[in-house]
C-alpha cells in the first residue's frame, strides 16, 4: 500500500512539476496587479490607497518567494497530520 501511495504522490508532483515549467512568468500577472488594472479600467482615476510594505521582487525572485512559501505550509501540514496520526490508538486486529 505505501508503494502505491508514493507512486500516485510523485506522480501528482511530477505533474504539477511540468505544467509549472511550461508556463512563463510573463504570461502570469498577480491577483493584485489584475485588481488594479481592472479598477483602471472601469474607472480611470482610481489610484491605489495603500502601498507595498515591502520591495516587490523581480519575477524571477517572485517564483522563489512563492516555492518558499509553499514548501512552509506543506511542512507544517505534514507535521500536524504526523502529530495527530501519532497520537490515534493503534488497531492490531
Amino acid at each position: 500500500m505505501n508503494s502505491v501511495r508514493a507512486a500516485f504522490l510523485g506522480a501528482i508532483a511530477a505533474l504539477a512539476f511540468v505544467v509549472l515549467l511550461g508556463q512563463s512568468t510573463a504570461d502570469r500577472i498577480g491577483t493584485d496587479t489584475a485588481a488594479v488594472e481592472v479598477a483602471g479600467q472601469l474607472k480611470p482615476e482610481y489610484q491605489p490607497w495603500v502601498k507595498p510594505v515591502g520591495l516587490i521582487p523581480e519575477p524571477s525572485h517572485e517564483r522563489a518567494l512563492f516555492a518558499l512559501q509553499a514548501s512552509c505550509g506543506a511542512a507544517l501540514f505534514s507535521f500536524a497530520v504526523w502529530r495527530h496520526r501519532r497520537k490515534l490508538p493503534r488497531n492490531r486486529s
